[in-house]
């Protein structure tokens, strides 16, 4: 009589066991999904970010461009007029001052 008392809470007790075991599995899945979304966000936001760099690296190239073309092209006028770089970009600034102050 024991024997059969002690199989049958062994039963009860598995019945419990695989009860758990699915509601385990039930919430593996549910946190596999999470972690499925979690890396596509993880990949756009990468993709966004890659492409805010590149698109930052272009506007510095570009604005490094047009200082090359400016800075070039003061040399090549000073040069022309015979004055250093620096005097001749004060000479411009003092010549363009008063336009400038009208805009002000």
């Amino acid at each position: 009589m024991q024997i059969f008392k002690l199989w049958g809470s062994i039963l009860i007790n598995d019945g419990e066991a695989l009860k758990a075991l699915g509601t385990t599995e039930k919430r593996t899945k549910e946190v596999k999904k999470s972690m499925d979304e979690l890396g596509k966000m993880a990949g756009e936001a990468g993709k966004a970010i890659a492409v805010g760099i590149t698109a930052g690296a272009a506007a510095l190239g570009g604005l490094l461009m047009k200082t090359t073309q400016s800075l070039d092209r003061i040399d090549k006028l000073s040069q022309k007029i015979g004055m250093s770089r620096r005097e001749f970009q004060e000479w411009v600034t003092n010549i363009q001052a008063p336009y400038v102050e009208q805009f002000a």
